[in-house]
């Protein structure tokens, strides 16, 4: 399944993709927010085979490697996923290169997301999950109308943003 935004066009992570996917998840300035540092090759590869079974088992949707359409060069990650077995809600996420920060891929990434769930008349909410520290994140998520909903604390302090959805 490809979509496809302003700027970027999302294909599914596939074994093609494996190269970007592992700078992606092993660089230590993108994973900050996520897993608080950059996984090993190993993390990194075992995450890998999972995206790639999410990606077999759900065709339309799953984790995408965003890439400019003019250039073709890898700008960074999407992810659209199930996150209950009732298959109304779906968590949203979005991540870019360093060097592609601040120059609104994230909300781009975002709307492009939020358009391909109206697809979907099962997915009744988008949730967005955020590290509490992650400013910019919480911004995208909030301009676009997600509200706060649930925190949790400890080693991982997460956020857990929420858009009802209006489906047509």
């Amino acid at each position: 399944m490809t979509l496809a935004s302003e700027r970027l066009i999302y294909t599914q992570v596939t074994f093609a993709e494996k190269e970007n996917y592992m700078r992606w998840y092993t660089d230590d300035v993108v994973m900050r927010h996520i897993t608080g540092t950059g996984l090993t090759k190993e993390q990194a590869e075992a995450r890998f085979a999972k995206t790639l079974k999410t990606n077999e088992t759900y065709p339309n949707m799953g984790f995408y490697t965003a890439k400019n359409q003019a250039s073709r060069e890898f700008v960074g990650i999407a992810k659209f996923t199930y996150l209950d077995e009732a298959q109304t809600q779906v968590e949203v996420g979005y991540g870019m290169m360093p060097e592609y920060w601040g120059a609104g891929y994230a909300t781009e990434m975002l709307c492009c997301l939020m358009k391909h769930a109206q697809a979907f008349p099962n997915i009744k909410e988008l949730i967005g999950i955020v590290n509490p520290e992650n400013d910019a994140s919480v911004k995208v998520l909030t301009k676009q109308g997600f509200a706060l909903y649930k925190a949790t604390f400890g080693e991982n302090p997460a956020e857990y943003y929420k858009l009802e959805l209006k489906q047509a």
